[in-house]
């Protein structure tokens, strides 16, 4: 009896390895057609590409702690993603247009590039609200000191007409390039203030989206004053920077409501 349960014990090990045996190869990096195979058998599951490491991480062979270290990436890097390993805690990542190694995906945070090389134009109209034009300029990136945080900074000129009075004014807008946690999910902010329009605490007027990541939702968010903020809200899905930037003016264009559009019609 004894030798039959070692019998037993024996083939249920060497079954478990030939199950076990595929993954691992499927997984490792080094493995030879790895790419083919992590894609096409299900391995690796589809990830936004564009990360930044939050602090210093290793560079496995496999997607385990415990394996063969490949290299380092510093805090403040930025990362190029091929992918997720089925639904672990480990990113595939790209050097040189060809797979490196794993990483552990709790210590990337998404990223963007605000930049835009040309200028965005568009027509703005609503109800009884001024119609308008609008031309986005991408003005430059600035470091938040003692973060990893980088924003990048666009001017919006507002050429309007309500009735018979036609006037402009600028908007400064802001789009945060580092994503960060807000209620589990990673989102981006882009901001909207009118330098010259206060509310009724002294500030400028600030009208804050949330740009979710994952689901390609803009969300508006906020208006500093929530007296004077339009009921009107959009939700829109989008997938690039300048569709973002020009949902970004669009919901404020709404937000700002009667009476902001008041005050921007009586201090030109």
């Amino acid at each position: 009896m004894k030798i039959k349960k070692m019998n037993i014990f024996t083939n249920f090990i060497f079954m478990m390895i030939l199950i076990i045996s595929p993954l691992i190869y499927l997984v490792d990096v080094h493995a030879k057609g790895n790419e083919k195979k992590s894609f096409f058998n299900g391995m690796v599951v589809g990830a936004y590409s564009h990360f930044l490491a939050l602090k210093e991480l290793n560079i496995r062979s496999k997607p385990m702690t415990k394996s063969k270290k490949l290299g380092r990436i510093k805090k403040g890097e930025r990362v190029e993603v091929l992918g997720r390993v089925g639904t672990t805690q480990w990113f595939i990542i790209k050097q040189d247009g060809k797979a490196k190694g794993f990483v552990y995906r709790k210590l990337l945070a998404p990223i963007l590039d605000g930049s835009i090389s040309e200028s965005l134009t568009g027509k703005l109209g609503y109800g009884t609200f001024p119609l308008c034009t609008y031309i986005l300029k991408f003005k430059k990136k600035e470091s938040i000191n003692n973060s990893l945080q980088v924003i990048s900074n666009y001017l919006v000129n507002f050429s309007c007409q309500d009735g018979k009075k036609i006037f402009s004014f600028e908007v400064d807008m802001f789009l945060t390039e580092l994503a960060y946690r807000y209620k589990k999910n990673y989102i981006f902010q882009v901001n909207l203030d009118i330098p010259n329009v206060l509310d009724k605490t002294g500030e400028r007027i600030s009208i804050t989206n949330l740009y979710h990541i994952k689901d390609g939702v803009l969300e508006p968010l906020s208006h500093s004053n929530p007296i004077i903020s339009s009921k009107n809200q959009k939700i829109s899905k989008y997938n690039s920077v300048e569709k973002v930037l020009r949902s970004a003016i669009v919901n404020s264009y709404m937000k700002w409501g009667h009476d902001t559009w008041k005050k921007i019609i009586l201090s030109n």
